[in-house]
């Protein structure tokens, strides 16, 4: 099948690739960094000049990694009915060679380099061709989440290069984003049954079914919510501060269930996992963080800027919703 191209360079910045982890995966990331900055006490003059080269690698990780996803994936995307920017091939050697070069020159500096070197070896073994983890039912399924783990564990490796130490806070911050990217994966793969039985992909949820895969999905969920709140309940001794934003989010939640942004995604999971991870977890907290690294240490104060800017998410969502009631609808939880 021949893929349709159209819009010249200009398409290039419609790619998910750089969508993903700008809207999504960066705020997933500095959320654990700030908190056990702030918890550690540690404001290390080292680390301005080593966020740049993190983020830059991790950044340029995600775009490599989604690019060959759909790069490999566009035929059988338009045929599950997807909607796809259509990327030729030499744009998507020149695109994922750039990409794939400023990770591995941006990473040169940081100690947890092997950990994304490894991510890499596997994303590309997860979509090539030849290897195709991809379709390999539960290795495709921890594959990805392996993918996904590697720059947890780089940011972990980050804190202790900057002067941090080890403890029960960082292995609890491990267990919490294995779960949470075993539910994300898993309800991911669900939302994409249909299309990927009818374009004959082979995934885990084609081979065990959607009911068995749902069983699989409140078990991780349930058990990614428990590590949250043991996450939350570790934290409060040590970060006082995080009480009135649990409160607060908390009553939000209790009382007004229905005001809660779009989560896309969350219909195939329980609502108070979707509002509790995807939102509390993923959104809120990375930026609440930030703002208490900005307001405790003025030299820091550039971190909440930055982490507002990878928490677009956030601000399109509540804007959407504040549209929303303003117009008199519902909001909806369904992507």
């Amino acid at each position: 099948m021949k893929i349709p191209t159209w819009g010249g360079w200009g398409k290039l910045l419609l790619l998910r690739a750089w969508r993903v982890p700008l809207l999504l995966r960066m705020s997933w990331l500095l959320g654990p960094l700030w908190y056990l900055l702030l918890t550690h006490h540690l404001y290390p003059p080292s680390l301005s000049h080593l966020l740049f080269p993190l983020l830059l690698s991790l950044f340029s990780y995600y775009s490599y990694a989604v690019l060959l996803n759909d790069y490999f994936d566009q035929e059988r995307d338009l045929l599950s009915g997807k909607r796809v920017v259509p990327l030729g091939r030499k744009e998507f050697l020149l695109l994922s060679s750039l990409t794939l070069l400023v990770c591995l020159l941006s990473s040169l500096p940081l100690r947890g380099r092997p950990f994304l070197l490894a991510g890499l070896i596997l994303a590309t073994l997860y979509s090539l061709p030849k290897t195709r983890l991809k379709e390999r039912g539960v290795g495709g399924m921890l594959t990805d989440v392996l993918v996904e783990l590697m720059p947890v564990l780089l940011v972990l490796s980050f804190f202790l290069q900057v002067g941090g130490r080890g403890g029960a806070d960082l292995a609890l911050l491990l267990l919490l984003y294995l779960f949470l990217h075993l539910s994300s994966e898993l309800e991911h793969l669900l939302r994409d049954y249909e299309g990927d039985r009818r374009a004959g992909i082979t995934t885990f949820v084609t081979l065990a079914g959607p009911e068995v895969s749902r069983r699989y999905l409140k078990i991780f969920s349930l058990l990614t919510l428990l590590l949250l709140a043991s996450f939350l309940l570790l934290s409060l001794p040590r970060l006082p501060s995080l009480l009135p934003l649990l409160v607060g989010f908390g009553l939000f939640h209790l009382f007004h269930p229905r005001l809660n942004p779009d989560v896309k995604g969350a219909f195939e999971v329980p609502l108070a996992f979707a509002d509790w991870v995807y939102l509390f977890l993923l959104q809120i907290l990375p930026l609440y963080l930030s703002l208490l690294l900005a307001l405790t240490h003025p030299p820091f104060f550039y971190l909440f800027p930055l982490t507002l800017l990878f928490d677009l998410k956030l601000i399109l969502l509540a804007l959407e919703r504040g549209k929303r009631i303003h117009e008199g609808g519902r909001v909806s939880r369904s992507p």
